[in-house]
This record gives C-alpha cells, structure tokens and sequence, in this order.
C-alpha cells in the first residue's frame, strides 16, 4: 500500500482504524457463511470425531501418492497444467475406460480433468445451460436444490424454496 493510503487509516492515536472488512466489496460481503463450514469448525473442536464432508477422507493421504508428489515437485512439476489437463493423465484415464469398460474416449477432445467435483459440475453446467434454464438438483439430504443460469451473470443464482408435497422431504424452486 501507498504511504498516502496507509495514513489515511490511521485515527488521530496513530492506530489503523480500518480493517480488511472494510476493503471488501458490498457483493462480498452480502455472501451468508457457508453452513458447511461452520460445521466444519463445531467438528474441528470436537475429540474422536472425523468430519466426511466435502469428499475429505479419514485417513491420512498413503505415502506413495505423497511420494509421488514430492517428486514431482523436486523435478520442477511446479506451473500450471493445460486446461484439460496433463495429457499424460488423459491418456491413462482413456486407457482405463478402454480395460475395464471397453469404451474409447478422445483424450483431445472428451476427457477433462478438473480439481474436484464441484469445479466439473460447474463446467458442465454451464456448458449446456442457457439463460433462464432451471435445473433440480437432488443431494443426499432428501432435498432438492434449484439453479437459474442468469444472462448478465457469470455464475448460478439460487431460486426461492417452497415446500414439495411430496413425502420424501424435497423441495420445489420457481
């Protein structure tokens, strides 16, 4: 920060006044906290608890896959990967549908690695959404989540709830 700046944030003690709070953009701040995460923090604090979510296992990660990344960082594996990802793993991935499923995949054209399921899902949807398209999301809550891919927007608004009639507990959007 500029000398200028950061004397604007002091009060007249010469204590900063101004926190990172204060820097963050009013859409940023609309966010509510992720209730996830939250949980997250309850269970972090717990004894003899192991928290599953978010696809986190409860084992450390085995050593030959840490091995395999400390090797990979001692021989400079350090930048970013092409957008589909290393063709090498594209081309294990094809050969592993090819022998277990006999099916054959262009690894140019219909493989895509990604760095988590969130980041595939959100791919694909926009991939073959349209402005003003809905779309029902089941989740292991019994309960339905529903998206509008908005025009002006780069991202996925989530639709109103109204209780389902239905017994199983989901939910319908409009």
């Amino acid at each position: 920060m500029t000398a200028r700046l950061m004397n604007s944030m002091r009060g007249e003690d010469g204590e900063y006044f101004m926190t990172w709070n204060d820097k963050l953009s009013n859409s940023v701040k609309s966010v509510a906290p992720s209730g996830i995460r939250k949980f997250f923090d309850i269970a972090a604090k717990m004894q003899d608890v192991i928290s599953l979510g978010v696809g986190e296992p409860d084992f450390v990660t085995p050593w030959p896959i840490r091995e395999s990344c400390v090797y990979g960082l001692e021989r400079g594996y350090t930048s970013y990967t092409a957008n589909r990802g290393m063709l090498k793993l594209r081309t294990e991935i094809a050969n592993h549908y090819v022998d277990k499923f006999n099916l054959n995949y262009d690894v140019d054209t219909e493989i895509l690695v990604t760095v988590g399921v969130s980041e595939a899902l959100d791919l694909a949807l926009r991939a073959i959404l349209n402005p003003g398209d809905e779309v029902l999301i089941p989740n292991h809550a019994r309960r339905v989540r529903a998206f509008r891919h908005e025009q002006d927007q780069s991202n996925f608004n989530r639709l109103s709830e109204q209780p389902d009639r239905r017994d199983y507990g989901a939910r319908r959007f409009t």
